[in-house]
């Protein structure tokens, strides 16, 4: 491969190669869904609804989407401030 040769010590040497064994991940979304009580007490409002995502060493994460989506509320999972309403989090 190329990229092994160009940059065997440089800024990639890092990365997980492709042909390496998959590692165990270092944070799992199973299943993980949120929701929140609405105000007034009416209908409780999913912000989250049966998420999975692996997150493993040396990978880059990306979450992309519109205002109120869910981002902040899967980085919040991910660190353990707030639990899921359903599904797991789990961390290795």
């Amino acid at each position: 491969m190329v990229v092994d040769t160009l940059f065997a010590n440089g800024p990639l040497s890092g990365f997980p190669r492709e042909d390496a064994p998959e590692s165990a991940p270092l944070i799992e979304l199973r299943h993980a869904s949120k929701s929140y009580s609405a105000a007034g007490g009416g209908a409780p409002v999913t912000i989250l609804d049966d998420i999975n995502l692996e997150v493993r060493d040396g990978e880059m994460l990306a979450l992309l989407g519109q205002s109120g989506s869910g981002k902040s509320t899967i980085l919040r999972l991910m660190a353990g401030l707030t639990e899921p309403t359903q599904g797991a989090v789990l961390s290795h």
